[in-house]
């Protein structure tokens, strides 16, 4: 893992560097999945809308990166060889597919979630697109981010262990055609 959420890529080099984030906001449950041995709680970390049930998926919490990944899963810079759009609107199918003939308009109405209903543009709410000039520039670099790299959206509607089955399937399968030698793999 390089960065949760957001970090910038440079298209010239398909490169994403670490941002510096101390701290990531997990729900719980995604840390019980990658780390059931951790026990984690209000007490231990900074919490939001826990109430008592630590599989509840709506609960969150602040923790290092670290504490979930380790440092062997932490890299400073990431190759990115393949960009995966999560999907998990109500309605979406489960399976994993090519992006349909307009990524970049998908991405920008915010089709990949319902959660977000299109207000946080481009999957970044950090963002601040001040004019037509700032939503077309970006609107230009996701088009050259689409137009680089192979890319296809990913359900996230069925159990973790579901989606990260589809997904590593879909890597092994067409693994010499994402590969460079000596190349990692990659998620935005």
């Amino acid at each position: 893992m390089t960065n949760d959420d957001w970090g910038a890529v440079s298209l010239a080099s398909r490169t994403t560097c670490h941002t510096g984030e101390q701290f990531l906001h997990m729900k719980y449950l995604s840390v019980a999945t990658l780390r059931p041995e951790l026990r984690v709680n209000p007490n231990s970390h900074t919490s939001e809308h826990f109430s008592g049930d630590p599989y509840d998926p709506v609960a969150r919490l602040l923790i290092s990166p670290y504490e979930v990944f380790g440092s062997a899963g932490l890299a400073p810079t990431n190759t990115i060889d393949l960009v995966v759009v999560l999907r998990r609107a109500a309605g979406v199918r489960p399976g994993l597919r090519a992006l349909g003939p307009d990524p970049t308009s998908m991405v920008e109405a915010g089709e990949y979630s319902e959660y977000y209903e299109g207000v946080e543009r481009f999957m970044n709410g950090s963002l601040i697109l001040a004019s037509q000039e700032d939503v077309a520039q970006h609107r230009k670099h996701y088009d050259e981010l689409f137009a680089r790299l192979p890319a296809v959206e990913l359900a996230n509607v069925e159990s973790a262990d579901s989606v990260a089955d589809r997904l590593l399937n879909y890597l092994y399968e067409n693994r010499t055609h994402l590969l460079r030698r000596g190349s990692t793999l990659t998620m935005l």
